[in-house]
């Protein structure tokens, strides 16, 4: 999964990030992610080549975004809710 951000300051900003994905996702579409859901979007995929002069536009091209976990640990509290992450410890 790409890096992905969500962030409601006190001021009531929302800052969002979601690199790879030049849209912008909605709060629920967050919460989605963290449910373990996929998401299924379409993005607009660019391709140039200088040495054979062309830029190729690839329109509506299926784009999936899903949630992985794979350099640290999820901690949950006893009603099953993410509350925090813990490193890997490899022996």
């Amino acid at each position: 999964m790409p890096k992905v951000y969500y962030l409601e300051t006190s001021e009531g900003q929302i800052v969002t990030k979601c690199k790879g994905y030049s849209g912008k996702l909605t709060k629920a579409q967050y919460l989605e992610l963290l449910s373990g859901q996929t998401l299924e979007l379409e993005i607009t995929k660019w391709s140039k080549s200088l040495r054979d002069s062309y830029v190729r536009i690839q329109n509506k091209t299926p784009y999936n975004l899903s949630f992985s976990f794979n350099k640290r640990q999820q901690l949950f509290n006893a009603q099953g809710q993410w509350v925090n992450t813990a490193p890997i410890i490899l022996s």
